[in-house]
């Protein structure tokens, strides 16, 4: 008797939870209503980027040169930013998407470095130390690197 009140029990709790769990959820969903709406009414227009063109197609514009000039299949090292925040993974992310076919690998000791850089440039003490020397300056803080050949 004892275990068939207990089965009884645990199924009232589940229940229970089960109701509470489905309430939260739809109370949930109904915070979402608002905004949902809004965008609905009319004359409602969606915010403008400030330059008209989102950071994908700035990144994209921006290794148009360079993506034209690596042969398929490359697998580029990649030098960024020595700060390390959200802007520059993202920039290594980005750089990512806009240079296929080619792989980017943070690896300066490839034969072929892509330079991506939002602060400014590194200085000729800094490329000779990763042993970098400048194949072309493309502007807007993207470089390409050859690996100097120990000789």
């Amino acid at each position: 008797m004892m275990r068939g009140m207990r089965s009884v029990f645990m199924a009232g709790r589940s229940l229970r939870g089960l109701i509470g769990w489905g309430l939260l959820a739809a109370w949930g969903g109904l915070a979402i209503i608002p905004p949902a709406v809004e965008w609905l009414r009319p004359g409602f227009h969606w915010p403008a980027c400030a330059s008209d063109q989102d950071n994908i197609s700035n990144y994209l514009t921006r290794f148009d040169v360079l993506r034209s000039r690596i042969p398929p299949g490359t697998v580029l090292g990649y030098w960024g930013d020595k700060r390390q925040d959200l802007q520059t993974v993202m920039a290594f992310i980005l750089a990512q998407y806009a240079l296929p076919p080619s792989a980017l690998v943070k690896d300066v000791r490839r034969e072929f470095v892509l330079g991506n850089f939002l602060d400014k440039a590194p200085d000729e003490a800094a490329r000779r130390d990763r042993g970098l020397v400048l194949v072309r300056d493309f502007g807007n803080g993207v470089m390409l690197f050859r690996t100097r050949t120990k000789s």
